[in-house]
């Protein structure tokens, strides 16, 4: 019977790791199921993300998936999106695979992806009345055009006509019809 129990006390890891943090010390008693290490698995790297509803959603288009940490860009692939939407910060957990050589097991980045549709940056959106929107120039004056589905701090989609000029300097202040001068990208004025 001791010899059973004694064989009972030798713990062994599922899988090759490295250990995080001893949380039992040795001698210590420990229920079953209580936690007595926290390992990493060194076998298969993956990214962890959280992601807004909406994002997690448009990620079976993106292409060209990027994690950034310490200034080294590690091409991705998305592997699973959870359906389960986490109620507090209503998100969704997304995980994707290194493709080739991956960030070191821990790191912490930005994960960042393309969609075949464009995006404007969320400075570009401005609130008038009830409504968020782009102003763009069309016959030298400001035209508002409203962003139905877009939410404030946050890139969004437009459906803008082709070759429209999008405001990008003063827009908070300007006014739908009001008349502005446009100078080529990049020139000071």
């Amino acid at each position: 019977m001791a010899a059973r129990n004694v064989e009972k006390c030798r713990v062994t890891a599922p899988f090759d790791g490295v250990v995080l943090e001893r949380i039992a010390q040795v001698g210590n008693l420990a229920p079953a199921g209580s936690p007595l290490l926290r390992l990493v698995d060194l076998a298969e790297a993956e990214v962890e993300a959280s992601l807004q509803a909406e994002d997690a959603d448009s990620l079976a288009q993106a292409h060209d998936l990027v994690f950034e940490s310490e200034g080294r860009q590690h091409p991705v692939h998305l592997l699973r999106v959870t359906s389960v939407v986490e109620r507090s910060a209503r998100t969704r957990v997304a995980r994707f695979g290194f493709d080739g050589a991956g960030a070191p097991t821990g790191s912490t980045g930005t994960l960042r992806w393309q969609l075949p549709a464009t995006q404007l940056p969320a400075s570009l959106l401005v609130r008038r009345g009830a409504e968020l929107g782009v102003f763009i120039v069309e016959d030298d004056s400001a035209r508002f055009v409203p962003v139905p589905g877009a939410s404030e701090g946050r890139p969004f989609r437009a459906e803008l006509p082709s070759g429209a000029q999008v405001v990008t300097s003063g827009q908070q202040g300007l006014n739908d019809g009001q008349a502005v001068s446009t100078r080529p990208q990049g020139e000071a004025g």
